[in-house]
């Protein structure tokens, strides 16, 4: 018994393969301008609480506490997003966390999946000065 297989032809290989080619390259430009955008956004958040703050120092002549930070009636008259979001990505589980060090430094932790202005990839810890 004779078994024959199908003749494929080097052409259907080929643009079998520029095809997986381009799925893959697709799949990876939207993670990347995914993680890009998300990191964007975590910037943006980054000078408005920075901003925020500089209003209540100037207010109160100190940082808010670390309670404060997560206080409406506090912190939350100072800034117009409140609770500041957390940007979720698989890379970090918090984008912005906020320690009051003394009433006069505090520092800012941010996670990014990517760089973007003012923001590294990665753990970014921000003090003021």
């Amino acid at each position: 018994m004779n078994i024959s297989l199908p003749h494929i032809s080097w052409q259907v290989v080929i643009l079998s393969l520029v095809v997986l080619f381009l799925i893959a390259a697709v799949f990876f430009g939207f993670r990347s301008g995914q993680a890009l955008a998300q990191a964007e956004r975590i910037s943006q958040q980054k000078k408005q609480v920075e901003i925020a703050l500089g209003y209540f120092y100037s207010d109160q002549g100190r940082f808010p506490s670390t309670v404060e930070f997560l206080d409406r009636g506090a912190f939350g008259l100072y800034i117009d997003s409140f609770p500041v979001p957390q940007v979720l990505s698989s890379e970090c589980a918090k984008s912005l966390q906020y320690q009051a060090n003394s009433s006069k430094e505090y520092s800012l932790t941010l996670c990014s999946p990517a760089a973007a202005s003012g923001v590294l990839k990665g753990i970014t810890k921000v003090t003021s000065h």
